[in-house]
């Protein structure tokens, strides 16, 4: 009885390792997209305004730079805007520039304040001399915010809408989109979700983007099948990815439906011997 309870256990174990649940999710870092909703009230402490924004961001292929934009509506006298090190409800230090410095008195503003290229040069703070690496950890970690500032040039500041020098807008930056294995189409600089390319004739491809890319989309992969090619056969199928009826997923379901047949036939024939 003792063996027949160790190979149900192992059997237990093969099913919650093949399970559609346990398997493992794609790692954030390279090629990863992020994003942060801007408000008041997510400043510390909160801030009343009619203001709202936008921050996205894309790690390049290679992990060496981020990609940004970020976008406002309905604020006035923006002074400044960085990503700042720190957990949600907390304040933190600059560690990333995103929006150059302006005077204060700057008038009201709607639309893209900010957007780049960022490299490990373009570090502060506590991760100044760090590669970029460090600071896509801090994203991952959910360790990282957007604030933008605005300055009235009253001194001291009313901290009403439009002179609000601590921050008027924040938000914690969060991952939207995980790499994709195998992924065949660029961005131009600004595009801040990864793009799916379908071919569609000998000679053209349509590309589509996610909803928060900000530039155009270029496809890279030609597409190669011609307008009257026949589908192609069953054994053209990836081995990975997909659903149930891919070969890399349907073998391990049926070597475990036979160790769990095995399994019930040993402890069958255990039962009778008692």
């Amino acid at each position: 009885m003792g063996k027949v309870r160790f190979l149900l256990l192992a059997l237990v174990g093969l099913a919650v390792l093949w399970s559609p649940g346990g398997a493992a999710t794609l790692a954030a870092g390279p090629g990863a997209s992020y994003a942060a909703p801007l408000s008041g009230g997510e400043e510390v402490p909160p801030r009343t305004t009619p203001a709202s924004g936008q921050a996205t961001f894309q790690v390049s292929a290679d992990g060496q730079s981020l990609t940004y934009s970020v976008t406002v509506q309905n604020i006035a006298n923006v002074t400044m805007g960085h990503i700042h090190l720190g957990a949600k409800g907390a304040n933190g230090e600059i560690v990333l520039p995103l929006v150059p410095m302006a005077p204060p008195t700057g008038g009201p503003k709607s639309g893209v304040i900010g957007q780049g290229t960022a490299t490990a040069a373009q570090l502060v703070g506590p991760l100044q001399g760090q590669p970029l690496a460090a600071l896509v950890a801090q994203l991952d970690a959910g360790n990282a915010y957007v604030n933008i500032h605005t300055g009235g040039g009253t001194t001291p500041a009313t901290l009403q809408p439009g002179d609000l020098p601590p921050g008027e807008l924040r938000g914690q930056i969060a991952l939207t989109t995980a790499p994709v294995a195998g992924a065949t189409a660029t961005r131009a600089a600004g595009a801040t979700a990864p793009a799916v390319a379908t071919a569609t004739r000998a000679g053209t491809a349509t590309v589509t983007a996610a909803a928060t890319a900000t530039r155009p989309v270029a496809a890279t992969v030609p597409a190669t099948v011609p307008p009257t090619a026949p589908p192609p056969p069953p054994a053209a199928l990836p081995r990975t990815g997909g659903g149930y009826g891919t070969i890399g997923t349907t073998l391990p379901w049926l070597a475990l439906a036979a160790l769990l047949t095995l399994g019930l036939g040993l402890a069958f024939r255990a039962r009778r011997r008692i």
